[in-house]
């Protein structure tokens, strides 16, 4: 039985442009341009079934609307609030478990903390308080090298704050 003739329907962000032949198993494929500009081939019943939407851009996109959750600035976002909310977090005791939170509007949005911290300026910097019985928020942080975090630890055997 032949698949029917899709060409030119909309699915997602893909628009049907021709039959790409079938595959091994005789499974109807469809040649298609995705509206990011990117052209995929589809088998017609993901289509129909509504399983692809897109060449794979809408899948990046609702992972990570902001395309940076490869970055070192996500992945220091993320370990920041790992650190001040989840109790089972490698190191909660010393941040969350102490007190430390984040700024609300950091903890809502990788972007907002993106837009007051920027792109580290060193590979090796990270995340640094300055004021270490502080909270994350802007005028609080900076990217810093090692040795600078190393200058700005608590003294060993200060007593946690609540």
């Amino acid at each position: 039985m032949l698949s029917p003739d899709l060409s030119g329907k909309e699915f997602g962000r893909l628009t049907v442009i021709e039959r790409a032949g079938s595959s091994k198993n005789g499974h109807a494929l469809w040649f298609c341009w995705c509206k990011c500009g990117n052209a995929s081939v589809v088998f017609a019943s993901n289509l129909k079934r509504r399983h692809t939407q897109s060449c794979g851009c809408l899948n990046t996109e609702v992972i990570t609307k902001h395309g940076l959750r490869l970055a070192p600035e996500y992945q220091s976002w993320k370990a920041m609030i790992q650190r001040c909310y989840n109790p089972k977090a490698a190191g909660y005791e010393y941040y969350g478990g102490r007190g430390i939170a984040v700024c609300e509007s950091w903890r809502k949005s990788f972007e907002a903390f993106y837009t007051d911290m920027g792109q580290r300026s060193d590979a090796s910097f990270s995340i640094d308080r300055i004021d270490n019985d502080g909270d994350y928020e802007k005028s609080n942080c900076r990217w810093a090298d090692s040795e600078t975090q190393q200058s700005n630890k608590r003294p060993k055997g200060t007593a946690f704050i609540n």
